[in-house]
């Protein structure tokens, strides 16, 4: 696995699904170093979070990653946020008070990248299209049946791009 970047961080900039480091200064006083990836960035001036030396990111990664789209916009990085993680559980649970948060590095993990991007337009090529007018016609009934072939291959290209967009979206439970 390739290293994580680290990139400083403003605490105004963290966001829910964030793997964070920061020096936090305890109630006693203490000053104690964490690693945690963000369930909820301010909740009655508190950061709620799964401490990441408990949990993997990794192994939440299967809740879903996307880029933050903030620090895309204000700092050009591609940083990934795991979605959905009011779903993540309670083990290495704990809450930080937020005026005790210091030194905040975001940590841009190295997530697999996924085989298909579904938020980018998908390109698909034309001997592609060919390939499905091809199988349909070969599914639909007797290769050698001019009517049903010539009926598959009139279809419009839109039409059969939209049925493999709709094949590779059940194929790989992806979502719009």
């Amino acid at each position: 696995m390739a290293e994580p970047k680290e990139h400083v961080l403003n605490k105004n900039y963290i966001e829910d699904g964030m793997i964070i480091k920061f020096s936090y200064k305890k109630v006693n006083g203490q000053k104690k170093d964490y690693m945690v990836i963000v369930v909820d960035k301010n909740h009655d001036g508190k950061m709620h979070a799964i401490n990441a030396h408990e949990v993997s990111p990794g192994s939440l990664a299967q809740l879903g990653v996307k880029t933050s789209e903030r620090l895309k916009r204000a700092r050009n990085i591609d940083l990934p946020i795991i979605e959905n993680m009011d779903r993540a559980g309670t083990q290495g649970y704990r809450t930080f008070i937020i005026g005790n948060i210091n030194d905040v590095i975001a940590v841009e993990w190295p997530f697999p990248k996924p085989q298909v991007d579904a938020t980018k337009e998908l390109e698909i090529p034309k001997k592609a299209i060919e390939g499905q007018k091809t199988i349909e016609a070969v599914q639909a009934g007797n290769p050698v049946d001019e009517s049903i072939e010539q009926e598959v291959r009139s279809q419009p290209d839109d039409v059969i791009v939209q049925k493999i967009k709709q094949k590779l979206k059940d194929d790989f439970n992806l979502e719009e």
